[in-house]
């Protein structure tokens, strides 16, 4: 059979991002999901290692990922934050993924499996689809010349642009199993929303790197309060103000709150221009996920709080929202709706404001 696998150049803007992962030992795709950016890969790709070096296309550009959660052995399939130069080529929406496969397909028994080669040069390989399972998808290559060699794990399937499987298996060069995109997100979607995973996955501890805010660099802090008792008096909520160490909160049963007073000199409400917070969880905590700011610039005892910005802080403990020229305020109210494991309790280390 003549070859038909087909270099291409750069793909059209709203095409889905797939990565090279490791030099070539496999593949993945980013999406990107209320602020960050993450990676779907099998398993089995990453080894032993959470870190995991990246590159993509058209034009090539490198990156790093680290893996937070891991869905084997019940399912072939990791998730990975992704940081560095890559975060802005995130396209694809991670709840696009949710859609059934079957409706995609509307009887259509062919696709294309997109794999970066770690020159930066991407191919598409036209293959057949030969059977539609629950989870799966079962294909086989239509270009003998263009065979599912060693780090094919992971590429994706595409009908007409839209990420449809991700191939985990290939019992020979010519055939191969992929696991259906709304499978993927059928595992996902509890751990990305901040519920509880399924009792299937195993939930290694998440770590922050240490590369956090510097609390040096922000705005003084008179006064710190919380609306849940620490785990601890060693614990409380007062080590944000001190930095004597981390704030331990009880499991979410509902919506934590966090009131901080800012040191206004000369009773004049001072510019809040970007506030960051940082979490360095363990075996026994969580950091928080889901987060929404407000300001508060009134005297007195009457509160006026209006919207500073929300978002999801990664995986690995990070969040920074900003507001362009910046909001006056005497104080600001942190809201944590709901945290990463959320069994556990939620871990804060630092708050900046600046």
């Amino acid at each position: 059979m003549a070859a038909s696998t087909a270099l291409l150049a750069p793909l059209h803007p709203a095409f889905s991002e797939s990565v090279s992962v490791n030099r070539g030992e496999g593949q993945g795709l980013i999406v990107t999901h209320r602020g960050n950016c993450y990676l779907l890969i099998p398993d089995h790709v990453r080894g032993r290692s959470s870190r995991l070096s990246l590159s993509l296309g058209a034009p090539l550009v490198g990156g790093e990922a680290t893996v937070f959660q891991s869905f084997a052995p019940g399912t072939d399939l990791a998730v990975a934050y992704v940081r560095g130069d890559l975060q802005g080529r995130c396209r694809e929406d991670y709840a696009d993924l949710d859609r059934p496969v079957d409706t995609i397909l509307d009887g259509a028994t062919r696709a294309s499996l997109v794999r970066v080669q770690t020159s930066g040069q991407i191919t598409r390989t036209p293959v057949a689809i030969t059977e539609i399972l629950y989870d799966t998808l079962r294909i086989r290559v239509e270009d003998d010349e263009a065979p599912l060699y060693q780090g094919t794990s992971g590429s994706f399937l595409f009908v007409d642009d839209i990420p449809i499987a991700m191939m985990i298996e290939a019992p020979d060069p010519m055939t191969g199993i992929a696991l259906r995109a709304d499978a993927i997100a059928d595992r996902t979607r509890r751990l990305l929303s901040g519920r509880s995973p399924r009792e299937d996955v195993a939930a290694p501890p998440l770590r922050s790197d240490g590369n956090g805010p510097d609390a040096a660099e922000g705005l003084p802090i008179a006064d710190i309060g919380c609306s849940a008792e620490p785990v601890s008096p060693e614990a409380a909520c007062s080590n944000i103000l001190t930095g004597s160490g981390p704030l331990l909160l009880p499991p979410l049963g509902r919506p934590l709150e966090i009131e901080i007073e800012l040191e206004t000199p000369g009773e004049k409400a001072v510019v809040v221009s970007r506030i960051e917070l940082a979490s360095q969880p363990d075996d026994a905590s969580s950091s928080p996920k889901a987060v929404r700011i407000e300001l508060d610039s009134s005297q007195g005892t009457q509160r006026r709080w209006r919207t500073f910005g929300a978002g999801d802080m990664s995986p690995l403990g990070e969040l920074s929202i900003g507001s362009g020229g910046g909001q006056f305020a005497r104080r600001l109210r942190i809201s944590i709706d709901n945290a990463w494991r959320p069994d556990l309790p939620v871990r804060l280390d630092r708050v900046v404001v600046r």
